[in-house]
């Protein structure tokens, strides 16, 4: 029997399970690794318990199923005592909490890999190194458990960031600093009239900025980021399909050319452009390999900030809500750079920032600092001792801009000689580097199906051919 490791039981994980677990030729063995049970099924992003914390995308786009995408859907109707909702309420632009995202993934992914034909194992541990020999291979567990393996799927999914500056560490010692800013206990102990300082203006501090609200927080807020640029919202109830061809040569300029071309096609159809970025998705991988080495370097130098805020889109609701934030001049936004951080008297901090278009100094004196600077892409910097013994060995290497893993177009990693190891896979945003999107559910679904068929076809038995198919052969 074949032994197919996943290493990493998140949604990355667990969507290379399900994908897996319905094949129905040779029986495997699947062995998923999460060393936080908490996590399993659901891993960071879904396993939060803040209160208010809606899914960025809407209940239509977040079904586990590629061939069923109104399951979540169902399921929601079906389940409207974990919702709270009305099923009347549960529609397809509904935006759910990740809370409740959260059971659909454990319920769902927990009866199917139970109904399945194959072979579960759930390890609750962590692997720390992979040893090869030939096609063989060895993972080495934290609790120092060997265990063999034919393909190994790593999927260690969003990995907490070292906070970015330096600072007195009596600010640690004393709360002043919060790095998690995911878990509701942490919330609750930010003082209700104290001055916050949020770095960070993306996904995660919109979150965090409502619940401070809805947790009765009265107190200044302050947000900071390099730019200053705040996500974009939603538009709901429209669909575009591209008009044009693509652009036969692929290059940075025909591309954005192609981009706008769209977007004002769609504009005199009374179509927002939202629509044209989620119709532009699926061809993103191919555009990213076609580009070189140069434009690709422009591209994350220059566009990267204006494409985040236009991709990672928040629903109307919590758009507004800042926006009246802002009008109201009880949390202000700011872009530069934060120049020094320091101790201040009544347990209090003082920050000094630059502003990036006024080249202005300011002073901030807050109570709390939160990292919301989002989750960290350099994996040399990373903490795991996998991605440590990985990378010390050769291995693995890291992409140019150290946004993931090396790795080709099937997800196969490639070591520091430039080999691809055709049993080892990278699921997620481990592929950023080589996919640019590489998010999503709609981009893990995809991946992960891709990853069950190449094993699948891999190990599926050859069919006998007849004496016709060996003549003409």
């Amino acid at each position: 029997m074949k032994r197919i490791v996943i290493i990493g039981g998140g949604l990355s994980g667990a969507l290379t399970a399900l994908s897996l677990s319905s094949g129905r030729d040779e029986r495997l063995q699947i062995m998923i690794i999460e060393k936080n049970d908490a996590q399993l099924f659901k891993g960071l992003a879904y396993s939060s318990d803040l209160n208010h914390q809606p899914l960025n995308v809407p209940a239509s786009g977040m079904s586990l199923f590629i061939d069923e995408p109104d399951h979540f859907l169902k399921w929601l109707k079906q389940n409207t005592h974990i919702t709270g909702l009305n099923a009347n309420e549960i529609k397809p632009d509904t935006f759910i909490s990740r809370k409740v995202f959260g059971y659909y993934l454990s319920e769902t992914i927990s009866v199917a890999l139970k109904a399945c034909h194959h072979e579960i194992a759930l390890i609750q541990d962590e692997a720390v190194a992979i040893q090869k020999e030939a096609n063989n291979y060895t993972l080495k567990l934290a609790s120092g458990k060997l265990i063999e393996a034919s393909k190994i799927i790593i999927a260690t999914g969003n990995q907490d960031t070292d906070f970015p500056y330096s600072v007195d560490p009596i600010l640690k010692l004393n709360g002043n600093l919060i790095s998690n800013p995911w878990a509701k206990h942490v919330i609750d102990s930010i003082d209700a009239e104290a001055p916050v300082l949020i770095i960070g203006a993306g996904l995660t501090m919109v979150d965090l900025l409502i619940n401070l609200r809805q947790n009765n927080h009265t107190g200044k807020i302050i947000i900071v980021s390099r730019r200053g640029f705040l996500p974009l919202p939603h538009k709901m109830g429209q669909y575009w399909q591209l008009k044009t061809k693509q652009p036969e040569k692929i290059n940075l300029k025909n591309i954005l050319q192609f981009v706008h071309h769209e977007v004002k096609l769609a504009k005199a159809a009374n179509i927002g452009w939202q629509s044209v970025i989620d119709a532009i998705r699926p061809y993103l991988p191919q555009w990213w390999r076609g580009l070189t080495l140069s434009e690709r370097t422009r591209l994350m130098r220059h566009l990267k900030p204006y494409w985040e805020i236009h991709r990672h889109r928040i629903p109307v609701d919590s758009h507004n809500f800042i926006q009246r934030e802002l009008a109201a001049g009880t949390t202000d936004l700011f872009g530069g750079k934060i120049i020094h951080i320091a101790a201040s008297q009544n347990n209090m901090a003082d920050v000094s920032f630059n502003c990036r278009k006024t080249n202005e100094q300011k002073q901030f004196h807050v109570k709390h600092i939160i990292n919301c600077i989002g989750q960290l892409t350099d994996l040399k910097k990373s903490k795991l001792p996998l991605w440590q013994n990985l990378l010390q060995s050769g291995m693995v290497d890291t992409d140019y801009f150290n946004s993931g893993i090396s790795c080709n177009a099937k997800g196969h990693i490639i070591d520091t000689k430039g080999q691809p190891d055709p049993n080892i896979f990278v699921i997620g945003n481990l592929r950023k580097g080589a996919e640019f999107e590489s998010v999503a559910i709609r981009e893990l679904r995809i991946q992960a199906k891709d990853i069950a068929d190449q094993i699948q076809n891999e190990i599926k038995p050859k069919k006998r051919r007849n004496l016709f198919e060996w003549i003409i052969d």
